[in-house]
């Protein structure tokens, strides 16, 4: 909404909508990290070893968010609660 008016960034802003939802953009990069370190591990291997071991990082990195899914959502919701 940068190219609008303040009148439409107050009408449309999200923080004001009731019903809409919020994302963190950065927990998205949290896993580059990870995948950053894999790279110096699959540098010298074959195309096939490189993607299995690529992929057992995704599925790990995955596998973490999800495990502490609950923690967080539950954590968030009594913060906003407060």
């Amino acid at each position: 909404l940068e190219a609008h008016g303040e009148d439409c960034k107050c009408a449309f802003n999200l923080n004001h909508t009731r019903g809409a939802g919020r994302l963190c953009g950065e927990g998205v990069e949290a896993g580059w990290a990870d995948m950053n370190a894999a790279g110096l591990f699959t540098r010298e291997m074959g195309l096939a070893h490189r993607h299995e071991v690529l992929d057992d990082f995704m599925q790990a990195i995955n596998w973490r968010k999800i495990r502490c899914m609950g923690t967080y959502s539950c954590l968030h919701s009594l913060l906003s609660w407060y």
